[in-house]
Parts: C-alpha cells; structure tokens; sequence
C-alpha cells in the first residue's frame, strides 16, 4: 500500500510526498523517513498495513509520537484513519491514504471494522472533519502525487506511485533542524 505523507510543519519543509508501506521513521540511515532533529530518536517509529489499515508503532522513542496531538503509548501499534496528523520532533505530517485501493469490493462490513478497531469509540485516529484526504487536498480518492517537491517534472521511474529514494531524499534534507 502507498500512503501519501504531507507534511504541515516545519513552513520550509511543506510538501507532499509518497511511500510504500512499511517504513520507518527516525534519524538513522536506514529509516525511510529520516528528519534529522534532535527530539526525533534514531528509530522512533513506523508505519505498516494490516487489512487496509495503516497503523504506527512508537518503537520507544525518547521523545513520543503524537497522533491528533495525544501521545502514542510505546509497542502498542495504533490504527491511522486517512488524514492523521502525527508529529515526530518538529515535524507535522498528516498521512493519506485509501484503505481500499487494494481490495476494489470497498466493503468494509462490520465485523473486519470491530475487529481492526474501527468501531465507534475506538482509538483510531482522526482528522477532524472524519474525511480523508488526499495528498492534494481532496477528499478520498488515491491521486498520487508524484512530483518533485522542488517543481521539476514527476519521475518516471516511481511508476507504483511511490516517490523515489531520490526524490524523497532531496524533500527530507528541508526537513533538517533549522
């Protein structure tokens, strides 16, 4: 699954980006989302997919994962609903996605709700509208937005709708701590 990551703050770092799912966020190289800040630990958290629904793991970070602004309880993953915002350091990023771009039926029945936690009173995060977004602002929908956040042309080689290592890259170096 691609989730569409969009991030709010830091202004200098405004920009929408995709990445296939799991992933990591953190400092160290080997995380696929790295935002070099000292509030962000080296492994802090990640992302995965279970049954359409993305879900994050604070993997114990020093400082936390804030979802909706309310502090993720560490190893205990929580179910994202498309718009979230999550804040990792000094950076806010709100995460998009369509839970059935993978399943085309777009039933989500009851039971598989109940048992992903999807229910009403649920700990699920979010936004406040209850819609989701996509990575260009609309609701719903999978519109991948696969342009260099810098404005050259879309790379063809993310072809999956994934931006490229490169071009994530260049967008995650605005990330830096000023």
């Amino acid at each position: 699954m691609i989730v569409h990551l969009t991030v709010l703050a830091p202004e200098a770092g405004r920009g929408t980006f995709s990445l296939r799912l799991p992933f990591t966020a953190g400092r160290t190289a080997e995380a696929k989302l790295r935002i070099q800040h000292e509030r962000v630990s080296r492994r802090h958290c990640e992302f995965f997919e279970q049954d359409g629904v993305v879900f994050l793991r604070d993997l114990g970070s020093t400082n936390g994962t804030l979802v909706e602004d309310v502090p993720v309880d560490a190893e205990v993953p929580l179910a994202l609903a498309p718009g979230a915002v999550i804040r990792l350091g000094h950076v806010a990023v709100r995460i998009d996605y369509d839970p059935f771009a993978e399943a085309p039926t777009a039933a989500l029945d009851s039971a598989k709700a109940a048992r992903l936690g999807l229910s009403a009173g649920s700990r699920v995060a979010a936004n406040r509208s209850g819609v989701g977004r996509c990575g260009d602002g609309s609701p719903g929908g999978t519109v991948p937005d696969r342009t260099d956040p810098h404005g050259g042309d879309p790379d063809p080689a993310s072809v999956d709708g994934a931006t490229t290592d490169v071009e994530l890259e260049r967008f995650l170096r605005r990330l830096a701590a000023p």
